[in-house]
C-alpha cells in the first residue's frame, strides 16, 4: 500500500509470513554499514554506509530531469514503460497504471 507505506492487507490472507517481509524505506535512507565480512571480502572500510536504492526504472526516470508534473520518459528494455511525474496518486489497476512514491 504505497500510500499507508505498508503491507496490503490481503498479504494476511495468505500462508506468506509478515515476518518475513522487509519494512518500507525510503530511497536514499542510510539502513546500515558494512559487516566485517563483507567490508573484508570487498576491500573497503568498515564503516561504508549502505543506502536504500530505486529501481533502475526509477532511477533512469530521475536521471532525466524530470521536474514537473506533466513530465514524462519512456523506456523500452525488458519492458515498456511509461512514466510520467504527477503532483497526485494515479491509480488504475485495471490498465496496469500504478504509483511510485
Amino acid at each position: 500500500d504505497v500510500e499507508a507505506r505498508r503491507w496490503p492487507d490481503w498479504i494476511a490472507a495468505t500462508s506468506m509470513r509478515m515476518d518475513l517481509l522487509p519494512d518500507f524505506i525510503e530511497p536514499g535512507d542510510v539502513t546500515g554499514t558494512l559487516t566485517a565480512a563483507a567490508a573484508a571480502l570487498f576491500g573497503l572500510p568498515r564503516d561504508v554506509v549502505v543506502v536504500a536504492g530505486t529501481t533502475d526504472g526509477c532511477a533512469s526516470f530521475l536521471a532525466t530531469g524530470a521536474t514537473a508534473a506533466g513530465d514524462g520518459v519512456t523506456a523500452l528494455g525488458s519492458s515498456l514503460t511509461i512514466k510520467i511525474l504527477s503532483d497526485r496518486p494515479i491509480s488504475a489497476p485495471r490498465f496496469g497504471i500504478y504509483t511510485h512514491r
